[in-house]
């Protein structure tokens, strides 16, 4: 017996798709498809800038006043997100939570944060955190790609899956498989497609836009203004989504790239391709 199902829910601000089929009754593809948009909630629960009783929020209310213990998941995030800050000297940074409240993506929760603080005041030691100084962080897509990898460990070997959260998409069985990439500035929703080159691909348009999100550059303090398509392949859609901000602000990543084991594309408005940074062995300086 082969069964399929494909399932879509709107969780995490955004609507995640699960496609699941294998040599199951389709009652029990059901049931994991459950427990995947279950690890979603699970994962929101944590790591969610929007959620007050989110223990992201516990942090960023009290982690500048004295160390605060934290989960698995959130140690996990926050490591990834600074070894990503150190790598790229700061273009990828989550502690710009401020300027996103300030133009309105984010909400106020009436708590201010140092003008000058960024993701080097973050002190990460094993399961505890604490900020040097007032900080207030966003994971944001980071988290969406984790909540993505997380999904994806429950699927069982003999079931081809593949789960797609607002463009922070990862497929089981990714080879020969392929993914919609839109086309920026199109009037008609145009999408190009293209062959998956890794487990994982994050796709982010710079310039903010109906349902696209808002890419702010670190080291200014503002959004950018580049109309571009850029998708970012890697081995897991945390790393994936999280490289495609360092794609938008740093037109020379390659080297970023191969440390992090990813590949980047970008689509111009013409639906034209270009390859940022192809395969690589991993031995760059810096990338341990």
């Amino acid at each position: 017996m082969h069964s399929s199902i494909r399932r879509c829910q709107p969780l995490l601000g955004t609507f995640v798709e699960v496609a699941l089929a294998g040599p199951r009754p389709q009652a029990e593809l059901m049931v994991l498809g459950n427990e995947v948009f279950a690890e979603f909630r699970r994962i929101d629960g944590l790591l969610s800038f929007h959620r007050e009783d989110s223990e992201l929020s516990r942090i960023n209310r009290l982690a500048a006043h004295a160390p605060q213990a934290i989960s698995d998941e959130l140690r996990d995030v926050l490591r990834e997100a600074l070894w990503l800050s150190a790598l790229s000297n700061g273009a990828f940074d989550v502690s710009i939570a401020p300027v996103l409240i300030a133009r309105g993506a984010l909400p106020d929760r009436g708590l201010t944060a140092a003008a000058e603080g960024d993701w080097r005041d973050i002190e990460l030691d094993g399961n505890r955190v604490r900020f040097a100084r007032p900080l207030l962080v966003d994971l944001g897509g980071i988290a969406k790609g984790y909540a993505v990898d997380r999904a994806m460990a429950l699927i069982p070997a003999d079931v081809s899956a593949c789960v797609n959260a607002g463009g922070d998409l990862r497929m089981s069985h990714w080879r020969q498989e392929y993914f919609a990439v839109r086309v920026p500035a199109s009037s008609m929703r145009a999408t190009v497609r293209l062959p998956m080159k890794n487990a994982a691909v994050a796709s982010s348009i710079g310039c903010p836009g109906e349902h696209l999100g808002m890419i702010i550059d670190p080291r200014e303090r503002r959004p950018i203004g580049d109309a571009r398509s850029y998708s970012v392949f890697a081995a897991s859609a945390m790393r994936a989504d999280a490289l495609t901000k360092i794609a938008c602000l740093m037109p020379s990543c390659a080297a970023i790239m191969r440390c992090a084991g990813a590949e980047a594309i970008m689509l111009d408005a013409g639906g034209n391709l270009h390859e940022l940074c192809a395969p690589a062995a991993v031995d760059e300086v810096g990338c341990a």
